[in-house]
Protein backbone atom coordinates (compact mmCIF):
# COMPACT_ATOMS: atom_id res chain seq x y z
CA UNK A 1 0.00 0.00 0.00
CA UNK A 2 1.36 3.41 -0.99
CA UNK A 3 2.11 5.63 1.99
CA UNK A 4 0.60 9.15 1.93
CA UNK A 5 3.03 11.96 1.20
CA UNK A 6 3.25 14.25 4.23
CA UNK A 7 2.35 17.90 3.71
CA UNK A 8 5.02 20.61 3.77
CA UNK A 9 5.94 21.76 7.25
CA UNK A 10 7.95 24.51 8.83
CA UNK A 11 11.54 23.60 9.71
CA UNK A 12 12.37 21.77 12.94
CA UNK A 13 8.93 20.26 13.49
CA UNK A 14 8.80 16.50 12.83
CA UNK A 15 6.78 15.78 9.71
CA UNK A 16 6.55 11.99 10.02
CA UNK A 17 7.16 9.03 12.26
CA UNK A 18 8.79 5.73 11.29
CA UNK A 19 7.59 2.95 13.52
CA UNK A 20 9.75 0.15 14.77
CA UNK A 21 8.11 -2.06 12.16
CA UNK A 22 9.18 0.29 9.36
CA UNK A 23 5.85 1.91 8.48
CA UNK A 24 5.64 5.65 7.77
CA UNK A 25 3.05 7.81 9.58
CA UNK A 26 2.71 11.48 8.59
CA UNK A 27 2.27 14.11 11.33
CA UNK A 28 -0.30 16.82 10.67
CA UNK A 29 0.44 20.13 12.44
CA UNK A 30 -2.04 22.90 13.07
CA UNK A 31 -2.24 26.19 14.91
CA UNK A 32 0.20 29.07 15.02
CA UNK A 33 3.96 28.45 15.09
CA UNK A 34 7.17 30.42 15.24
CA UNK A 35 8.59 31.73 11.97
CA UNK A 36 12.14 30.30 12.00
CA UNK A 37 11.91 26.96 13.77
CA UNK A 38 8.18 26.32 13.37
CA UNK A 39 7.66 25.66 17.09
CA UNK A 40 3.98 25.58 18.27
CA UNK A 41 2.71 28.65 20.10
CA UNK A 42 0.24 28.94 23.00
CA UNK A 43 -3.11 30.58 22.27
CA UNK A 44 -5.17 32.71 24.66
CA UNK A 45 -7.25 30.62 27.08
CA UNK A 46 -5.79 27.49 25.55
CA UNK A 47 -6.54 24.24 27.31
CA UNK A 48 -3.92 21.54 27.80
CA UNK A 49 -1.08 24.07 27.54
CA UNK A 50 1.41 21.46 28.64
CA UNK A 51 0.91 19.49 25.41
CA UNK A 52 1.89 22.48 23.27
CA UNK A 53 4.85 23.34 25.49
CA UNK A 54 6.07 19.74 25.49
CA UNK A 55 5.76 19.55 21.72
CA UNK A 56 7.86 22.72 21.36
CA UNK A 57 10.47 21.36 23.78
CA UNK A 58 10.60 18.07 21.89
CA UNK A 59 11.16 19.95 18.65
CA UNK A 60 14.00 21.91 20.20
CA UNK A 61 15.49 18.76 21.72
CA UNK A 62 15.66 17.05 18.36
CA UNK A 63 17.52 19.83 16.53
CA UNK A 64 19.45 21.91 19.08
CA UNK A 65 23.09 20.90 19.77
CA UNK A 66 22.57 18.37 17.01
CA UNK A 67 24.88 15.37 16.79
CA UNK A 68 24.68 12.65 14.09
CA UNK A 69 25.61 9.15 15.18
CA UNK A 70 25.33 7.96 11.58
CA UNK A 71 25.23 9.89 8.31
CA UNK A 72 23.81 9.13 4.90
CA UNK A 73 21.82 6.02 5.87
CA UNK A 74 19.36 4.53 3.40
CA UNK A 75 17.05 2.88 5.94
CA UNK A 76 16.12 3.18 9.63
CA UNK A 77 16.28 0.30 12.06
CA UNK A 78 16.14 -0.24 15.80
CA UNK A 79 18.45 -3.26 15.62
CA UNK A 80 20.85 -2.76 17.22
CA UNK A 81 19.06 -0.59 19.75
CA UNK A 82 19.77 3.13 19.16
CA UNK A 83 20.60 5.33 22.11
CA UNK A 84 17.67 7.43 23.39
CA UNK A 85 17.54 10.63 21.32
CA UNK A 86 20.08 9.30 18.80
CA UNK A 87 20.03 11.25 15.55
CA UNK A 88 20.92 10.10 12.04
CA UNK A 89 20.73 11.65 8.58
CA UNK A 90 19.23 9.96 5.58
CA UNK A 91 21.24 9.81 2.38
CA UNK A 92 20.57 11.17 -1.06
CA UNK A 93 18.44 8.22 -2.15
CA UNK A 94 16.99 6.43 0.90
CA UNK A 95 15.05 3.23 0.47
CA UNK A 96 11.24 3.13 0.37
CA UNK A 97 9.18 4.32 2.13
CA UNK A 98 11.72 7.04 2.92
CA UNK A 99 12.44 8.04 -0.67
CA UNK A 100 10.89 11.50 -0.18
CA UNK A 101 13.07 12.32 2.85
CA UNK A 102 16.54 12.79 1.36
CA UNK A 103 18.94 14.32 3.93
CA UNK A 104 16.21 14.42 6.61
CA UNK A 105 17.07 14.15 10.31
CA UNK A 106 15.82 11.01 12.06
CA UNK A 107 15.64 11.13 15.88
CA UNK A 108 14.95 7.98 17.95
CA UNK A 109 12.21 8.14 20.60
CA UNK A 110 12.87 5.19 22.88
CA UNK A 111 9.51 5.55 24.70
CA UNK A 112 7.45 5.60 21.51
CA UNK A 113 9.73 3.09 19.77
CA UNK A 114 9.75 5.22 16.65
CA UNK A 115 11.87 7.60 14.58
CA UNK A 116 10.73 11.17 14.07
CA UNK A 117 11.68 12.73 10.72
CA UNK A 118 12.53 16.42 10.41
CA UNK A 119 13.49 18.26 7.25
CA UNK A 120 16.45 20.60 7.86
CA UNK A 121 16.68 24.19 6.65
CA UNK A 122 19.68 25.68 4.89
CA UNK A 123 22.34 26.76 7.33
CA UNK A 124 21.61 24.20 10.05
CA UNK A 125 24.74 22.82 11.66
CA UNK A 126 25.56 19.60 13.44
CA UNK A 127 28.48 17.48 14.54
CA UNK A 128 29.06 14.34 12.48
CA UNK A 129 30.38 11.56 14.73
CA UNK A 130 31.42 9.38 11.80
CA UNK A 131 33.24 12.12 9.92
CA UNK A 132 34.62 13.69 13.06
CA UNK A 133 33.73 17.30 12.23
CA UNK A 134 31.10 19.99 11.87
CA UNK A 135 28.67 19.79 8.98
CA UNK A 136 26.21 22.30 7.53
CA UNK A 137 23.07 21.76 5.45
CA UNK A 138 23.32 23.80 2.23
CA UNK A 139 19.89 22.94 0.84
CA UNK A 140 21.25 20.07 -1.24
CA UNK A 141 23.08 17.99 1.33
CA UNK A 142 25.07 17.89 4.54
CA UNK A 143 28.51 19.32 3.87
CA UNK A 144 31.58 19.31 6.15
CA UNK A 145 32.47 22.87 7.02
CA UNK A 146 34.83 23.81 4.17
CA UNK A 147 34.23 20.49 2.37
CA UNK A 148 31.77 18.45 0.34
CA UNK A 149 28.45 16.76 1.13
CA UNK A 150 28.55 13.74 3.40
CA UNK A 151 26.55 10.61 2.96
CA UNK A 152 26.99 10.67 -0.84
CA UNK A 153 27.66 7.65 -2.99
CA UNK A 154 29.84 9.79 -5.29
CA UNK A 155 31.95 12.82 -4.46
CA UNK A 156 33.67 15.56 -6.48
CA UNK A 157 36.25 17.81 -4.81
CA UNK A 158 38.02 20.86 -6.19
CA UNK A 159 37.22 23.69 -8.54
CA UNK A 160 36.88 22.61 -12.13
CA UNK A 161 36.71 18.94 -11.22
CA UNK A 162 35.05 16.74 -13.78
CA UNK A 163 31.56 15.42 -13.05
CA UNK A 164 31.67 12.18 -11.13
CA UNK A 165 30.30 9.30 -13.15
CA UNK A 166 29.23 5.80 -12.17
CA UNK A 167 32.79 4.54 -12.55
CA UNK A 168 34.41 7.07 -10.20
CA UNK A 169 33.11 7.32 -6.66
CA UNK A 170 35.59 10.12 -5.94
CA UNK A 171 36.93 12.87 -8.21
CA UNK A 172 39.56 15.37 -7.01
CA UNK A 173 40.77 18.30 -9.09
CA UNK A 174 43.84 20.24 -7.95
CA UNK A 175 47.59 20.57 -8.23
CA UNK A 176 48.30 18.20 -5.33
CA UNK A 177 46.62 15.86 -2.86
CA UNK A 178 47.95 15.18 0.63
CA UNK A 179 47.33 12.03 2.66
CA UNK A 180 49.05 12.54 6.00
CA UNK A 181 49.75 10.59 9.16
CA UNK A 182 48.28 12.06 12.36
CA UNK A 183 50.15 15.12 13.55
CA UNK A 184 49.70 13.88 17.09
CA UNK A 185 52.57 11.41 17.48
CA UNK A 186 50.71 9.70 20.29
CA UNK A 187 48.28 8.38 17.67
CA UNK A 188 51.12 7.03 15.54
CA UNK A 189 53.36 8.57 12.87
CA UNK A 190 52.47 6.24 10.01
CA UNK A 191 49.91 6.39 7.25
CA UNK A 192 48.79 3.58 4.96
CA UNK A 193 46.57 3.81 1.88
CA UNK A 194 44.73 0.56 1.19
CA UNK A 195 43.16 -0.40 -2.13
CA UNK A 196 41.13 -3.58 -1.83
CA UNK A 197 39.67 -5.84 -4.49
CA UNK A 198 36.84 -8.30 -3.91
CA UNK A 199 38.90 -11.33 -4.95
CA UNK A 200 42.15 -12.64 -6.41
CA UNK A 201 40.81 -12.48 -9.95
CA UNK A 202 39.71 -8.85 -9.53
CA UNK A 203 41.70 -5.60 -9.73
CA UNK A 204 43.16 -3.29 -7.08
CA UNK A 205 45.46 -0.84 -8.81
CA UNK A 206 46.49 2.74 -9.53
CA UNK A 207 46.10 3.95 -13.12
CA UNK A 208 48.12 6.88 -14.49
CA UNK A 209 46.44 8.77 -17.34
CA UNK A 210 47.37 11.35 -19.94
CA UNK A 211 44.43 13.39 -21.21
CA UNK A 212 42.12 10.84 -19.53
CA UNK A 213 43.69 7.93 -21.43
CA UNK A 214 45.39 5.21 -19.39
CA UNK A 215 49.15 5.04 -19.90
CA UNK A 216 50.44 3.10 -16.90
CA UNK A 217 48.98 0.86 -14.18
CA UNK A 218 50.49 -0.51 -10.98
CA UNK A 219 48.79 -2.99 -8.68
CA UNK A 220 46.99 -6.31 -8.52
CA UNK A 221 45.43 -6.88 -11.93
CA UNK A 222 43.68 -10.23 -11.89
CA UNK A 223 46.15 -12.07 -9.65
CA UNK A 224 48.11 -11.72 -6.40
CA UNK A 225 51.27 -10.67 -8.31
CA UNK A 226 52.26 -7.01 -8.22
CA UNK A 227 52.04 -5.94 -11.84
CA UNK A 228 53.38 -2.94 -13.76
CA UNK A 229 51.62 -2.25 -17.05
CA UNK A 230 52.12 0.41 -19.73
CA UNK A 231 49.98 1.46 -22.67
CA UNK A 232 50.41 3.43 -25.87
CA UNK A 233 46.77 4.48 -25.59
CA UNK A 234 45.57 1.49 -27.58
CA UNK A 235 47.10 -1.66 -26.12
CA UNK A 236 48.16 -2.56 -22.58
CA UNK A 237 51.42 -4.47 -22.08
CA UNK A 238 52.71 -6.09 -18.89
CA UNK A 239 56.26 -4.83 -18.35
CA UNK A 240 57.02 -6.23 -14.89
CA UNK A 241 55.54 -8.64 -12.36
CA UNK A 242 56.60 -9.58 -8.82
CA UNK A 243 55.41 -13.01 -7.75
CA UNK A 244 53.51 -12.91 -4.43
CA UNK A 245 54.80 -16.29 -3.23
CA UNK A 246 58.48 -16.14 -4.21
CA UNK A 247 59.14 -12.45 -4.80
CA UNK A 248 60.69 -13.39 -8.14
CA UNK A 249 60.77 -10.62 -10.74
CA UNK A 250 59.66 -11.30 -14.30
CA UNK A 251 59.97 -8.90 -17.25
CA UNK A 252 58.06 -10.73 -19.98
CA UNK A 253 58.82 -8.19 -22.72
CA UNK A 254 62.52 -7.80 -21.90
CA UNK A 255 64.92 -10.24 -23.57
CA UNK A 256 66.31 -12.55 -20.92
CA UNK A 257 69.96 -13.50 -20.68
CA UNK A 258 70.46 -17.18 -21.29
CA UNK A 259 72.38 -19.04 -18.58
CA UNK A 260 74.33 -21.97 -19.99
CA UNK A 261 74.26 -25.43 -18.47
CA UNK A 262 76.91 -26.85 -20.80
CA UNK A 263 79.60 -25.73 -23.23
CA UNK A 264 78.35 -23.70 -26.22
CA UNK A 265 79.61 -23.55 -29.81
CA UNK A 266 78.67 -21.01 -32.47
CA UNK A 267 79.40 -21.70 -36.13
CA UNK A 268 80.42 -19.18 -38.80
CA UNK A 269 80.73 -19.82 -42.53
CA UNK A 270 80.79 -17.77 -45.74
CA UNK A 271 77.54 -19.41 -46.80
CA UNK A 272 75.77 -18.62 -43.54
CA UNK A 273 73.35 -15.86 -42.55
CA UNK A 274 73.44 -13.63 -39.48
CA UNK A 275 69.73 -14.24 -38.93
CA UNK A 276 70.63 -17.84 -38.02
CA UNK A 277 71.26 -18.70 -34.39
CA UNK A 278 74.61 -20.19 -35.39
CA UNK A 279 74.20 -23.13 -33.04
CA UNK A 280 74.85 -25.77 -35.70
CA UNK A 281 77.10 -26.21 -38.74
CA UNK A 282 73.93 -26.50 -40.81
CA UNK A 283 72.72 -23.01 -39.80
CA UNK A 284 75.90 -20.93 -39.36
CA UNK A 285 76.21 -17.18 -39.10
CA UNK A 286 77.83 -15.20 -41.88
CA UNK A 287 80.03 -12.85 -39.85
CA UNK A 288 82.27 -13.47 -36.89
CA UNK A 289 80.97 -10.22 -35.38
CA UNK A 290 77.40 -11.55 -35.24
CA UNK A 291 78.60 -14.71 -33.48
CA UNK A 292 80.65 -12.63 -31.02
CA UNK A 293 77.66 -10.39 -30.22
CA UNK A 294 75.46 -13.43 -29.60
CA UNK A 295 78.07 -15.11 -27.43
CA UNK A 296 78.46 -11.99 -25.29
CA UNK A 297 74.73 -12.01 -24.51
CA UNK A 298 74.79 -15.32 -22.67
CA UNK A 299 75.91 -16.05 -19.14
CA UNK A 300 78.41 -18.85 -19.70
CA UNK A 301 78.25 -19.79 -15.99
CA UNK A 302 81.80 -21.16 -16.18
CA UNK A 303 81.30 -23.17 -19.37
CA UNK A 304 83.44 -22.67 -22.48
CA UNK A 305 81.96 -20.62 -25.31
CA UNK A 306 83.65 -21.18 -28.68
CA UNK A 307 83.21 -19.67 -32.13
CA UNK A 308 84.19 -22.11 -34.87
CA UNK A 309 85.00 -20.31 -38.13
CA UNK A 310 85.07 -22.19 -41.44
CA UNK A 311 87.46 -21.49 -44.32
CA UNK A 312 86.84 -18.06 -45.85
CA UNK A 313 87.49 -14.33 -45.62
CA UNK A 314 85.64 -12.30 -42.98
CA UNK A 315 85.22 -8.67 -41.96
CA UNK A 316 86.87 -7.09 -38.96
CA UNK A 317 85.82 -8.00 -35.39
CA UNK A 318 85.44 -5.84 -32.29
CA UNK A 319 84.98 -7.31 -28.82
CA UNK A 320 83.74 -4.43 -26.71
CA UNK A 321 82.93 -6.06 -23.36
CA UNK A 322 83.74 -9.17 -21.33
CA UNK A 323 81.71 -12.33 -20.94
CA UNK A 324 79.16 -12.00 -18.14
CA UNK A 325 80.82 -14.74 -16.10
CA UNK A 326 84.31 -13.30 -16.71
CA UNK A 327 85.21 -16.32 -18.84
CA UNK A 328 87.25 -16.60 -22.01
CA UNK A 329 85.72 -16.35 -25.48
CA UNK A 330 87.46 -18.85 -27.77
CA UNK A 331 87.79 -18.18 -31.53
CA UNK A 332 88.99 -21.14 -33.61
CA UNK A 333 89.70 -21.25 -37.33
CA UNK A 334 91.82 -23.83 -39.18
CA UNK A 335 94.83 -24.68 -37.03
CA UNK A 336 96.33 -26.77 -39.84
CA UNK A 337 96.16 -23.86 -42.30
CA UNK A 338 95.48 -20.52 -40.54
CA UNK A 339 95.83 -18.57 -43.79
CA UNK A 340 92.63 -20.23 -44.99
CA UNK A 341 90.60 -18.35 -42.36
CA UNK A 342 91.29 -14.66 -42.95
CA UNK A 343 90.00 -11.66 -41.01
CA UNK A 344 90.56 -8.58 -43.16
CA UNK A 345 90.31 -5.21 -41.43
CA UNK A 346 91.29 -2.97 -44.32
CA UNK A 347 91.83 0.52 -42.90
CA UNK A 348 90.77 -0.72 -39.45
CA UNK A 349 92.20 -3.31 -37.03
CA UNK A 350 91.35 -6.88 -38.08
CA UNK A 351 90.54 -7.69 -34.44
CA UNK A 352 90.09 -5.12 -31.66
CA UNK A 353 89.63 -6.30 -28.08
CA UNK A 354 88.68 -3.20 -26.14
CA UNK A 355 87.19 -3.73 -22.67
CA UNK A 356 88.38 -4.14 -19.11
CA UNK A 357 88.00 -7.79 -18.16
CA UNK A 358 87.54 -9.08 -21.71
CA UNK A 359 89.36 -12.39 -22.24
CA UNK A 360 89.81 -13.84 -25.73
CA UNK A 361 91.67 -16.84 -27.12
CA UNK A 362 92.56 -17.04 -30.83
CA UNK A 363 93.88 -19.91 -32.93
CA UNK A 364 93.94 -21.00 -36.58
CA UNK A 365 93.38 -17.55 -38.12
CA UNK A 366 95.18 -14.97 -40.22
CA UNK A 367 94.77 -11.30 -39.32
CA UNK A 368 95.42 -8.33 -41.62
CA UNK A 369 94.50 -4.64 -41.68
CA UNK A 370 96.02 -1.39 -40.54
CA UNK A 371 96.58 -3.36 -37.32
CA UNK A 372 96.34 -7.14 -37.09
CA UNK A 373 95.49 -7.64 -33.40
CA UNK A 374 94.92 -4.70 -31.05
CA UNK A 375 94.22 -5.25 -27.35
CA UNK A 376 93.33 -2.24 -25.22
CA UNK A 377 92.08 -1.09 -21.82
CA UNK A 378 92.90 -4.03 -19.59
CA UNK A 379 91.78 -6.79 -21.97
CA UNK A 380 93.64 -10.12 -22.13
CA UNK A 381 94.24 -12.01 -25.40
CA UNK A 382 95.82 -15.45 -25.69
CA UNK A 383 97.36 -16.53 -28.98
CA UNK A 384 96.91 -20.25 -28.53
CA UNK A 385 98.49 -21.68 -31.67
CA UNK A 386 98.83 -21.28 -35.39
CA UNK A 387 98.04 -17.63 -35.81
CA UNK A 388 99.29 -15.74 -38.88
CA UNK A 389 99.71 -12.01 -39.33
CA UNK A 390 99.57 -10.47 -42.76
CA UNK A 391 101.06 -7.17 -43.88
CA UNK A 392 99.81 -4.33 -41.66
CA UNK A 393 100.48 -0.68 -42.40
CA UNK A 394 100.94 0.18 -38.71
CA UNK A 395 101.67 -2.88 -36.54
CA UNK A 396 100.80 -6.55 -36.54
CA UNK A 397 100.34 -6.99 -32.79
CA UNK A 398 99.56 -4.03 -30.52
CA UNK A 399 98.70 -3.65 -26.81
CA UNK A 400 98.14 -0.51 -24.76
CA UNK A 401 96.48 0.76 -21.58
CA UNK A 402 97.28 -2.25 -19.36
CA UNK A 403 96.20 -4.84 -21.91
CA UNK A 404 98.01 -8.20 -22.09
CA UNK A 405 98.74 -10.37 -25.13
CA UNK A 406 100.30 -13.76 -24.45
CA UNK A 407 101.37 -16.19 -27.16
CA UNK A 408 102.87 -19.64 -26.99
CA UNK A 409 102.69 -21.78 -30.12
CA UNK A 410 103.34 -21.38 -33.82
CA UNK A 411 103.11 -17.93 -35.39
CA UNK A 412 103.75 -16.52 -38.83
CA UNK A 413 104.50 -12.91 -39.78
CA UNK A 414 104.53 -11.83 -43.40
CA UNK A 415 104.46 -8.56 -45.28
CA UNK A 416 105.92 -5.17 -44.55
CA UNK A 417 104.81 -2.69 -41.92
CA UNK A 418 105.93 -0.10 -39.41
CA UNK A 419 106.19 -2.52 -36.45
CA UNK A 420 105.66 -6.15 -35.62
CA UNK A 421 105.04 -5.73 -31.88
CA UNK A 422 104.02 -2.51 -30.07
CA UNK A 423 103.40 -2.26 -26.29
CA UNK A 424 102.68 1.05 -24.57
CA UNK A 425 101.06 2.55 -21.50
CA UNK A 426 101.64 -0.31 -19.04
CA UNK A 427 100.66 -2.99 -21.57
CA UNK A 428 102.49 -6.32 -21.91
CA UNK A 429 103.11 -8.54 -24.93
CA UNK A 430 104.77 -11.91 -24.49
CA UNK A 431 105.79 -14.27 -27.32
CA UNK A 432 107.84 -16.94 -25.64
CA UNK A 433 109.00 -20.49 -26.35
CA UNK A 434 107.24 -20.45 -29.68
CA UNK A 435 108.00 -21.21 -33.31
CA UNK A 436 108.10 -17.88 -35.16
CA UNK A 437 108.28 -17.79 -38.96
CA UNK A 438 109.08 -14.63 -40.91
CA UNK A 439 107.92 -15.05 -44.50
CA UNK A 440 109.48 -13.20 -47.43
CA UNK A 441 111.75 -11.09 -45.21
CA UNK A 442 109.26 -8.50 -43.95
CA UNK A 443 110.58 -4.93 -43.63
CA UNK A 444 109.72 -2.98 -40.46
CA UNK A 445 110.33 0.72 -40.93
CA UNK A 446 110.06 1.64 -37.24
CA UNK A 447 111.27 -1.50 -35.47
CA UNK A 448 110.46 -5.17 -35.04
CA UNK A 449 109.63 -4.38 -31.38
CA UNK A 450 108.58 -0.96 -30.13
CA UNK A 451 108.03 -0.28 -26.42
CA UNK A 452 106.94 3.08 -24.98
CA UNK A 453 105.36 4.64 -21.90
CA UNK A 454 106.02 1.84 -19.41
CA UNK A 455 105.11 -0.87 -21.89
CA UNK A 456 106.80 -4.28 -21.86
CA UNK A 457 107.57 -6.90 -24.51
CA UNK A 458 108.98 -10.33 -23.75
CA UNK A 459 110.34 -12.06 -26.85
CA UNK A 460 112.57 -14.87 -25.67
CA UNK A 461 113.10 -18.59 -25.91
CA UNK A 462 111.66 -18.62 -29.44
CA UNK A 463 112.77 -20.47 -32.52
CA UNK A 464 112.83 -17.89 -35.32
CA UNK A 465 112.72 -19.01 -38.94
CA UNK A 466 113.52 -16.42 -41.60
CA UNK A 467 114.65 -12.84 -41.22
CA UNK A 468 113.44 -9.26 -41.31
CA UNK A 469 114.87 -5.87 -42.10
CA UNK A 470 114.75 -2.66 -40.12
CA UNK A 471 115.68 -1.77 -36.50
CA UNK A 472 115.43 -4.64 -34.05
CA UNK A 473 113.82 -2.58 -31.28
CA UNK A 474 112.97 0.85 -29.97
CA UNK A 475 112.55 1.19 -26.23
CA UNK A 476 111.69 4.48 -24.47
CA UNK A 477 109.68 6.04 -21.69
CA UNK A 478 110.80 3.64 -18.93
CA UNK A 479 109.60 0.66 -20.95
CA UNK A 480 111.22 -2.79 -21.03
CA UNK A 481 112.14 -5.27 -23.75
CA UNK A 482 113.15 -8.73 -22.56
CA UNK A 483 115.10 -10.87 -25.02
CA UNK A 484 116.77 -13.36 -22.70
CA UNK A 485 119.96 -11.27 -22.89
CA UNK A 486 120.07 -11.65 -26.66
CA UNK A 487 118.93 -8.33 -28.19
CA UNK A 488 121.02 -8.99 -31.29
CA UNK A 489 118.99 -12.15 -31.86
CA UNK A 490 115.84 -10.17 -32.56
CA UNK A 491 114.74 -10.00 -36.21
CA UNK A 492 116.09 -6.96 -38.07
CA UNK A 493 119.33 -5.82 -39.64
CA UNK A 494 119.80 -2.57 -37.70
CA UNK A 495 120.73 -2.37 -34.01
CA UNK A 496 117.99 -1.22 -31.65
CA UNK A 497 117.93 1.87 -29.44
CA UNK A 498 116.89 2.34 -25.79
CA UNK A 499 116.24 5.95 -24.75
CA UNK A 500 114.48 7.96 -22.03
CA UNK A 501 114.74 5.27 -19.43
CA UNK A 502 114.02 2.36 -21.77
CA UNK A 503 115.65 -0.94 -20.81
CA UNK A 504 116.66 -3.92 -22.99
CA UNK A 505 117.66 -7.20 -21.42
Amino acid sequence: MTQPTPPPAAPSRPVALVTEGGSLQPIIHGGPHTTRLGLPQLQPAQARKSQTVNEALAGLDSVVQLTFAQSGVSTLSSDPEPAPGEARTLGLQPDAPLQDFAHAIACWNADARSWSLTRPASGWRAYDMQGGGLVVFDGAGWTPVGGQPIGLERLSIGQGSDPVDDGNALSVSGTSTLLSAPTDKAEGASHRLSINSSGTDQTASIVFQSDFTGRAEIGLTGSDALTFKVSDGTQWRTALTLDAASGAVDMPLTPKREVLTSARQYFVAEGGHDANDGLSADAPKRTIQSAVDQALRVDAAGYTVSILVSVGTYARVRIGRPMFDGGKLVLVGDTSNPSAVRIEGGSSPAMLVDAVGARVQISGMSLGGIVGLWARNGSVVSLADHVAFEACASRQISADNRAVIDGTGTFTFEGDGAMCLLASTFAHIQIAHSNVTLTDTPAYSNAFIHCASMGQVSFQGNTVNGSATGPRFRCSGNSLVKTGNNPDGLPGHVAGAATSGGVIT
